[in-house]
C-alpha cells in the first residue's frame, strides 16, 4: 500500500463537493484499483498535547469531536472506524518504547 499524506484543512470539507474532495476521491478510487481495498488506515493526530505518544488499541475506537462554531450540518457528520489489533501490534513492535496504548 502507498503512503498518503494528507493535511485535512478546514473541517468543512466534509460537506463540500469541489476539486479538491474529488481529487481525494480519486486517489482513494486508484489506491483501490492498483493495491485493493486496505485493511486498515493508520491516521494520525497532532491535535493534542499530551505527555507521551499514544496508539488506540480499542475494537471500537473512541473519537472526539472538538470542533465548534461550525454550522449543525457539519457536527451530523460521524466517522465510526474500528481498530486493528494487527495494526496496532505493528505500529507498537516498529515504534517500541516511544509508544504505548491508551484507550481513554
Amino acid at each position: 500500500m502507498p503512503v498518503i499524506f494528507s493535511g485535512h484543512g478546514s473541517p468543512m470539507i466534509a460537506l463540500a463537493h469541489n476539486d479538491l474532495t474529488a481529487a481525494f476521491n480519486h486517489i482513494g478510487q486508484e489506491v483501490i484499483s492498483r493495491f485493493g481495498k486496505p485493511k486498515a488506515i493508520l491516521s494520525i493526530c497532532v491535535h493534542w498535547y499530551a505527555d507521551g505518544t499514544y496508539i488506540q488499541s480499542a475494537e471500537k475506537t473512541r473519537q472526539i469531536y472538538d470542533m465548534y462554531g461550525f454550522p449543525d450540518e457539519l457536527y451530523e457528520v460521524q466517522y465510526p472506524v474500528s481498530g486493528n489489533r494487527d495494526l496496532t501490534m505493528d505500529v507498537l513492535n516498529l515504534l517500541g518504547d516511544k509508544v504505548s496504548i491508551n484507550d481513554t
